[in-house]
C-alpha cells in the first residue's frame, strides 16, 4: 500500500482565515492606486506584499504583484480629474460673482450648515458672461433658508476661491480630497441674506421623495422649547442614523461622541446595515412561526437574504449612498452570492469581493477615509475573531452562565478587533486616540 493521500486541514482549524491567490493581488492593485498620490507609501506596501512566502503552490508570483500594482497606478492616473489648464480671467477678481449651477450632492453639517456640490456652473457676474467654471463647485451655506435637493438649479452670489486649506503638515490635504471629486473652486454664502436662490425645481423623483420623508421625520423629531442638550442630541441621533443628517448636532455633541469612541455610529457603514439585516432575520423568524411550511421550500438563511435585499437597498437610498454604505451594500450582496454558492461565513471573501468591484468601478475610492475605516474595521473583525471563537469552543461552563458571559465578551472582543484595526488610521489622520471599547458594548 502506498502512503495515504495528503489532505488539506479544514479551515475551521486555522487561527486566521487564509487569503485566496487573487486577494493579495487586489491589495497590490490598491497600493498602485495609492502610489499615484503617495508613491513612497504605495511602494512600501508593495514591498510588504513581496515578503509573502513564495513560490508555494497557489501563491501569487512576484510579477503578478508588480502587474497588479501597475494596473492600479494606471487606473488611478486615468480616473484622476485633471486640474484646469485655463481659467477665465474674470474669476481672478475678488468681488462677489453671480453663479448658476445644478445641485449634485447635499451634505448636512453640524450647526445647520449645508455642504452643496454644484456641477455645470456658469459665472454671470462681473466681467464674466456665461463663462463655464472648470470642474465642480463646493458651496458652504450657512443659515440656509431652504434645503436644496439634488437636481435643482441654484443661483448663488458669492466670492470664488480655489480649493485648499491651511498649511497643516501631516493633516488631511483638502485640496487633494476636493480634486478627487472634481472640485477646484469653493464659495461661502449666507442663506438668510438671500445669497442662495432656487431657479428651477429638481426632476429627480427619488431625491424629492427622500427629502419629503426627511422633512416629515425632522418635524416629528423637532425638540420642544427649553429642551436640554442631551434631549436635542438624542433627537438628532435618529436623523443621523437614518439619513446621515448631522445638522441637529452641535460641535460639542460631536466632541462627546468622539471622546466616547462612538463616532463610527454616525458613519452609516456596515454596523448600520447589519441592523437592517437583523430586522430581516426577525421578519424571517416571525414568518416561520406563522407559516412553518415555508421552510420546506426556502430555508431561513435564504429567506433572510431575500427579505434583507430590498431593506438594504432602501437604507442605502435613505443614507445618501455614502462610500461606506456602498461598501456595506456591496459586501452584503457578495456574501449573499457566496452563501447561495455553498460557502460558510464568507466574511473576508465577501469583503475582498466587494472591494474588488468598487475599486474596478471607482479606483479613487481608495482615498476615501470613510471607506478606509469601514473596510479596516471589518478586516480586523475577520482576522481577530477566529482565536476568540476557538477559545469559546473550549469553555465548558453550564448553559445559563455560558451564553450570557460569552455573549458579552464577544461583543467586547468585536469592538476591540475593530478599534485595533482602525487605530493607526485614526491616529494618522486625526492625531488623537480615544480608546473606549466598553462603551460600544452598550
Amino acid at each position: 500500500m502506498g502512503p495515504p493521500p495528503e489532505t488539506t486541514p479544514p479551515a475551521e482549524g486555522r487561527a486566521v482565515p487564509p487569503l485566496l491567490p487573487w486577494q493579495p493581488c487586489l491589495l497590490a492593485y490598491a497600493a498602485g492606486i495609492a502610489a499615484v498620490v503617495f508613491p513612497v507609501a504605495g511602494l512600501c506596501a508593495l514591498g510588504l506584499l513581496a515578503l509573502f512566502p513564495r513560490p508555494a503552490p497557489g501563491r501569487p508570483r512576484l510579477w503578478t504583484y508588480v502587474l497588479a500594482f501597475g494596473l492600479g497606478a494606471g487606473a488611478a492616473a486615468l480616473a484622476m480629474p485633471a486640474p484646469p489648464r485655463e481659467t477665465p480671467p474674470c474669476l481672478a477678481q475678488r468681488a462677489p460673482l453671480d453663479l448658476t449651477g445644478r445641485v449634485a450632492e447635499v451634505e448636512a453639517r453640524p450647526g445647520g450648515r449645508l455642504s452643496v456640490t454644484l456641477e455645470g456652473v456658469r459665472v454671470t457676474g462681473g466681467d464674466c458672461r456665461q463663462a463655464p467654471l472648470p470642474g465642480r463647485l463646493a458651496l458652504s451655506v450657512d443659515q440656509p433658508a431652504f434645503r436644496p435637493v439634488p437636481g435643482e438649479t441654484l443661483a448663488v452670489t458669492a466670492r470664488l476661491r480655489t480649493t485648499g486649506g491651511f498649511d497643516n503638515p501631516g493633516g488631511p490635504d483638502f485640496a487633494l480630497l476636493r480634486r478627487l471629486e472634481g472640485v477646484f473652486y469653493r464659495a461661502y454664502a449666507r442663506g438668510d441674506k438671500g445669497q442662495v436662490r432656487r431657479l428651477a425645481p429638481s426632476d429627480d423623483l427619488l431625491a424629492l421623495r427622500r427629502e419629503a420623508l426627511r422633512q416629515a421625520v425632522a418635524a416629528r423629531l423637532a425638540p420642544p422649547e427649553g429642551a436640554d442638550a442631551p434631549d436635542r442630541a438624542g433627537r438628532a441621533m435618529t436623523a443621523a442614523l437614518v439619513f446621515g443628517d448631522l445638522s441637529g448636532f452641535s460641535q460639542n455633541d460631536l466632541d462627546v461622541l468622539r471622546r466616547a469612541s462612538l463616532s463610527h455610529t454616525l458613519a452609516l457603514s456596515g454596523m448600520n446595515v447589519s441592523y437592517v439585516v437583523a430586522l430581516a432575520a426577525g421578519l424571517a423568524w416571525a414568518i416561520g412561526r406563522l407559516r412553518p411550511g415555508i421552510f420546506l421550500r426556502l430555508s431561513r438563511p435564504y429567506l433572510t437574504l431575500f427579505l434583507a435585499a430590498p431593506l438594504v437597498a432602501g437604507y442605502c437610498w435613505l443614507g445618501g449612498y455614502s462610500p461606506s454604505l456602498y461598501r456595506a451594500a456591496f459586501m452584503f450582496g457578495c456574501c449573499a452570492v457566496l452563501l447561495f454558492s455553498g460557502r460558510h461565513a464568507p466574511l473576508l471573501d465577501g469583503l475582498f469581493l466587494a472591494l474588488g468591484l468598487m475599486l474596478a468601478a471607482m479606483p479613487l475610492v481608495v482615498f476615501d477615509v470613510r471607506l478606509q475605516l469601514s473596510a479596516l474595521a471589518v478586516a480586523g473583525i475577520g482576522l481577530f475573531w477566529p482565536p476568540f471563537s476557538a477559545l469559546c469552543r473550549r469553555v465548558r461552563w453550564p448553559g445559563p452562565v455560558r451564553w450570557p458571559v460569552l455573549g458579552l465578551l464577544g461583543v467586547l472582543w468585536t469592538s476591540l478587533c475593530a478599534e485595533a484595526a482602525v487605530m493607526p488610521v485614526v491616529c494618522r489622520l486625526f492625531g488623537d486616540l480615544n480608546f473606549n471599547p466598553w462603551i460600544n458594548v452598550v
